[in-house]
Formats: C-alpha cells, structure tokens, sequence
C-alpha cells in the first residue's frame, strides 16, 4: 500500500524522466564515440591506400629502371656502354611506351614515368659513382625511384604522397 504524504506527491514521475534522460545521454555519448572511430578509421584507410599507391609508383619506377638496366647489360659487350646511355636514341621502353631521359655530366640520368587509372608519377634517377668516396670499388650505381599517388603534372597540389625506393649495386 503506497500512502501519498506531503513529500512524495508527484516525485515518482521526475525519477522516471531523470532515468530516461540519463540513459538517453549514456547511449548517444557512445554512439558519438562509436561515430567518431568509424571517421578516423575512414580517413586513415584513405590515407593508407594513398601510400599503397605511391609506394606502387616507386616501385614500378625502380623496376623499369633495373630492367632496362639488364636489358641494356644483355645488348652490348661488357663495359662498352654505361647504364642509360642511348642506344640508338635518348629514350628507353617501359610498360610498352617509350620514355625520354636525360643524362646530366654523363654521371646522372633522370626519367619520369605515368600511367594507369588514376594516373601515377614515379622520377627516377641513376647515378654512377666511379672511383668516388661513394664508390670505393670500381663503378657503383644507385636508384633512386620517387612514386607519387598523382600524375606527374600535379605534384604541386595538395596531398600528394610521396614514397621512395633506393637500390645501391656495383655495375659488372
């Protein structure tokens, strides 16, 4: 039996709502949480993915490099020719196009390479190092492939990534 005095008149109703909205907060403070997780984790996916396709620049940068690399070793009799030097012309073949490069005081050659859906940039660059500090041994070449989540024509934009690969090998 519930007798109704002057201090508990009424008072059941204002618990009841002081319950529901307290539970109503406790639930949408951890749906905001929830929310907000599901956001960072969105943006470092995306973030991720950019990297991936940088990286994937890079690498098929590098692997153009050392292909024509061999490709040229394979042509020419040994130490007749160095790495990138033109062989009928200032361009190499890769990924079926041909590419343009440059050779600066004959010890530096530099290439850029783009393709694919969305477009992708790698810059590449081989170096040779003869009887150098950097090279204590013969002749050593370094490459250096740049991969960039962009076309080559849009590196100065906002959020372009960049992700680099280095090989060091000495030159047969």
């Amino acid at each position: 039996m519930h007798i109704n005095t002057p201090y508990t008149k009424g008072r059941e109703r204002g618990v009841v709502l002081f319950i529901a909205l307290v539970t109503a907060s406790i639930v949408l403070a951890i749906g905001m949480s929830i929310l907000h997780l599901t956001l960072k984790d969105f943006v470092l996916s995306s973030a991720v993915r950019e990297s991936e396709m940088a990286f994937s620049a890079a690498d098929a940068g590098m692997e153009c490099a050392l292909y024509w690399q061999q490709s040229v070793v394979a042509r020419q009799a040994p130490h007749t020719k160095g790495m990138f030097e033109p062989l009928g012309g200032g361009s190499i073949r890769c990924m079926g196009d041909a590419r343009a490069f440059t050779n600066t005081a004959g010890a530096s050659t530099t290439f850029d390479v783009e393709w694919g859906t969305p477009k992708l940039c790698a810059k590449v660059e081989v170096r040779r190092y003869v009887g150098s500090s950097n090279c204590t041994v013969g002749t050593c070449i370094a490459i250096v492939s740049r991969g960039y989540n962009r076309a080559c024509s849009q590196l100065s934009g906002t959020r372009v990534i960049e992700r680099a690969l280095r090989a060091y090998f000495y030159e047969p």
